[in-house]
């Protein structure tokens, strides 16, 4: 697997394919900086630096990867706004770089440029970064969260942050976890999805704009197989076992792919021409999503040309396919 690890300085309405990083299992995109598994369990990052999220010990920003020391066995990694978590195959968690809120969950609320360990998790299978909260499932289907908890992000029926652990209340059956900016979903068994935290725009998909402080599941709605939520969201989008798309919470810029903007929703309905889809990703103001057939969507906001569609139009409110390299 190739991926892009360095800037590109020529604009470009279409993909390039930039070759940097080499052996890649697993990528993830924060804020400002990004970071990738490679298949021998190292973690190598790029981009900015300034509160150590790259995990190389100094907080020197670069346009190339940069291996995080000292951190091995790793299976997955997940890139936050100014943060950093990774699982390792012992079931624990290590985080780094900005950590004032707790979100490093180390049981202090100061920023570290190298990994510490998450205190109180030896059996997580998956991490995800918010904006200064994460979120880890583990092996029994239960969920712990760590960092700000203001809006009732971390789940555990209070509004309370921690820089340690704390269990979301009443959650067992979790399959997948996801943390936007101000909150958290899960997918569960079923295909089944709550969420938690702020509910301003409708992103606990709920049908109301109020916030809930515990996992609160999504009425009538099964089938979900991927889940999606970035780091600086507030909406989160679902792929189907049907093949559709599900998008609710924030739609500024059409990112809920309904064929409006403006209009948030409280409740999932379909991304308008997505279909025969396996994964969505979120992203601030626009979504894409992978199909059967290895072809690509894209909805949103078509800034800098990320819809991938050659710069066609300034957005797009439904789904547009990507325009591939001929490689």
């Amino acid at each position: 697997m190739w991926l892009l690890g360095v800037v590109v300085v020529s604009p470009s309405n279409h993909m390039v394919e930039v070759v940097v990083v080499r052996d890649a299992e697993q990528v993830s995109v924060g804020h400002q900086h990004s970071c990738a598994v490679l298949t021998s369990g190292k973690v190598a990052c790029w981009g900015r630096n300034i509160d150590g999220e790259l995990g190389d010990g100094t907080n020197t920003s670069t346009t190339v990867p940069v291996t995080v020391p000292n951190l091995t066995n790793v299976t997955q990694v997940s890139a936050g706004e100014y943060f950093t978590c990774a699982t390792k195959a012992d079931g624990s968690v290590w985080c780094w770089g900005f950590g004032t809120d707790g979100q490093l969950g180390d049981g202090n609320s100061a920023n570290s440029n190298v990994p510490v360990q998450v205190v109180g998790i030896a059996n997580a299978t998956q991490v995800a970064t918010g904006g200064y909260h994460a979120c880890a499932r583990q092996s029994d289907g239960r969920v712990s969260c760590w960092g700000r908890g203001t809006s009732g992000q971390l789940g555990a029926d209070d509004n309370l942050s921690s820089p340690t652990p704390v269990v979301a209340f009443n959650l067992t059956d979790a399959l997948q976890v996801t943390a936007g900016a101000l909150f958290s979903c899960a997918r569960r068994s079923g295909g089944k999805v709550s969420c938690w935290g702020s509910g301003q725009y409708g992103q606990l998909g709920d049908g109301t704009f109020a916030s809930k402080n515990r996992p609160t599941e999504i009425p009538a709605f099964s089938g979900a197989q991927d889940l999606s939520a970035t780091s600086n969201t507030s909406y989160a989008c679902a792929a189907m076992t049907d093949g559709t798309v599900q998008c609710w919470g924030y739609n500024s810029h059409g990112q809920l792919g309904r064929g409006n903007k403006g209009v948030h929703s409280p409740t999932p309905g379909a991304v308008m021409n997505a279909t025969d889809v396996v994964q969505v990703s979120a992203g601030w103001v626009h979504a894409c999503a992978v199909k059967s057939d290895g072809n690509g969507l894209c909805w949103g906001t078509n800034g800098s040309g990320r819809l991938g569609n050659d710069g066609v139009g300034a957005e797009s409110l439904i789904a547009t396919d990507v325009f591939w390299p001929q490689l």
